[in-house]
């Protein structure tokens, strides 16, 4: 942009022409905070505002309708409710949780009033047509009572009827008092809905035309005038940046019902988990005594909290390879705290959770903040929480404390003396927290977000920085969970082990239905495929197979599961 100066009054339409490569999509980016601006003032109601970011447009008052709606302005994968409140989604929350049946009520006044055609605000905005998902897009803005409105080729690619609908409402808006800035490479849309018109060329405003004096000649004269053209031709003047004024069935059967409290995916989960036990007790009766029951339940505690916490980083659609050695370098940790230091043993605990959420906020800060790849990254902290294990224990095994000792109350939490799994309880608790954080909260609703459309949600003005980061700190939290869980269970903690549970955890959440595309996933999910894994890993030794068919089998599982996620990603897009 070079010397581009203009005005935007209250209750008009300032239409926006050019050729391609104008400028004009790069103007409307700069003024919302989505690109940097090199220099220029920008001033609503006559003070000077600074927008270094969407979220900073937003809370001035300005909304913003991307050219590409489905890229930069839907989230398709949420429902046309959660699209709706995504900038405003603070109002919704109470006592730190959100509440659904408000952001229902609110979304459906919208969907009445814009006349959304859908049968449900829960259904997803990908199922929507151009002209309906272009609604929502104008829903969001009017839900956080934006003023001024950036349309950036608003019919693009919506039926004719669908585009008489949206003038109608671009006109209803401005009857209320809102500003439209409309980008449009269509002269006649252009001379139709504009009040003004601002004509760009080459990055600058070459002129500026009332309606009543606009045609299609001398629009094209200005869209074609080079900046020596543009010197001599041009007597328009115009008045700094952007000034607004804000005023203005369900069935009785029972898989129905099971359907309707796990969703078809869990459903199918639950039984394939049910068949490959089955499966094995049929095989071996061995496999039917409670020891092996009680096996299972040792072996998914770590498995399961690591799993638990990387299903947050998945569904933003990124990896963390370190979990494991995390897990394993903080409960190295807590292990030198407790036998070389002399500490307690619940400072020792503390040590290993502070220990592996450390970790996580690392991998936050390099993946979100620093915006390395997820996979480059956390391949670093895992070889550097790897090497710190040794480095500590100075290559010494840790041991924690056996039952009977005074300090072996802390194996209670996970199996008591009468070999009660009190650890399942302890993991399903943690999985209900996890759940509600996911689901009820702001950061699990952005995470959410973020792992289906991370650039639209950006563009919402969410600080998508703080969330993915939160999706790593959690991560490495449950590794602090996994952490204590492992020394619990096995007492003896090897330096510079842990590599490849990341893959037990990884593998679990992907079972369990969690997309490696991101933006889809589910705690109980997870659950159910943290005990498939386990009763896998526990079950096959019980048909004599040597370790490495165990392995090979465990592998081939989970490539079935990541072809089962590829294959529903293909259908839904199609």
């Amino acid at each position: 942009m070079i010397n581009l100066n203009f005005d935007l009054k209250k209750g008009e339409i300032l239409g926006v022409a050019g050729l391609m490569g104008a400028g004009r999509t790069d103007m409307a980016r700069i003024i919302f905070g989505a690109d940097p601006m090199d220099s220029g003032e920008i001033y609503i109601r006559g003070k000077k505002v600074k927008i270094n970011s969407p979220k900073d447009a937003v809370k001035n008052g300005i909304g913003y309708l991307s050219e590409d709606r489905k890229q930069f302005g839907v989230i398709v994968d949420m429902s046309i409710a959660n699209n709706i409140v995504m900038t405003d989604l603070a109002k919704f929350i109470k006592a730190g949780l959100i509440h659904d049946k408000e952001i229902e009520t609110e979304s459906s006044k919208f969907v009445k009033s814009l006349s959304i055609k859908t049968p449900s605000v829960a259904q997803l905005v990908r199922n929507l047509s151009g002209g309906n998902q272009q609604k929502v897009v104008i829903a969001k803005w009017l839900e956080q009572n934006s003023d001024i409105l950036i349309f950036d080729e608003p019919t693009r690619g919506i039926d004719v009827g669908a585009k008489s609908e949206i003038y109608e409402l671009m006109t209803s808006l401005v009857n209320m008092g809102k500003s439209i800035i409309m980008i449009s490479s269509e002269l006649t849309e252009i001379l139709r809905m504009s009040d003004r018109v601002m004509v760009m060329c080459e990055g600058r405003k070459t002129g500026e035309l009332d309606i009543a004096d606009a045609t299609q000649e001398k629009i094209l004269y200005y869209a074609t005038l080079r900046e020596e053209q543009s010197q001599m031709a041009s007597n328009v003047s115009t008045k700094n940046t952007n000034n607004s004024n804000k005023n203005g069935s369900s069935s009785n059967s029972v898989i129905s019902k099971l359907k309707n409290t796990f969703g078809l995916q869990q459903l199918i989960i639950l039984i394939v988990l049910f068949l490959i036990y089955g499966l094995f007790a049929a095989l071996s009766p061995a496999f039917r005594s409670g020891s092996t029951l009680t096996s299972i339940f040792d072996a998914s505690y770590y498995v399961g909290f690591l799993a638990l916490g990387v299903t947050f980083v998945i569904i933003t659609a990124g990896i963390d390879l370190s979990i494991g050695t995390s897990m394993m370098c903080a409960a190295i940790t807590g292990g030198v705290v407790y036998n070389q230091l002399h500490a307690p043993l619940w400072v020792a605990l503390l040590v290993i959770l502070a220990m592996a959420t450390a970790v996580g906020c690392l991998n936050g800060f390099l993946v979100a903040k620093l915006k390395l790849p997820s996979f480059i990254a956390t391949l670093g902290t895992m070889m550097i929480t790897r090497g710190l294990s040794s480095i500590l224990s100075n290559v010494q095994t840790e041991t924690f404390p056996l039952r009977g000792t005074s300090d072996g109350w802390y194996k209670s939490i996970f199996r008591t003396s009468g070999d009660f799994p009190t650890g399942a309880i302890v993991l399903i608790g943690v999985a209900i927290l996890c759940a509600i954080i996911l689901n009820k909260t702001r950061t699990g609703r952005y995470i959410f977000a973020i792992g289906s459309n991370r650039e639209a949600t950006r563009l919402s003005g969410v600080n998508v920085v703080r969330s993915e980061a939160m999706a790593y700190i959690i991560a490495g939290f449950c590794a602090g969970l996994a952490g204590i869980a492992y020394a619990a269970t096995y007492t003896t903690i090897m330096p510079g082990s842990g590599a490849g549970f990341e893959m037990d955890g990884i593998a679990a959440v992907v079972v369990g239905g969690t997309s490696l595309a991101g933006g889809v996933g589910s705690i109980l999910g997870t659950l159910i495929g943290t005990f498939i894994m386990t009763v896998l890993k526990v079950g096959l030794p019980y048909l004599n197979l040597q370790p490495h068919y165990q392995i090979f089998i465990t592998g081939f599982v989970v490539i079935l599961a990541v072809y089962a996620d590829i294959y529903r990603n293909r259908k839904k897009n199609q």
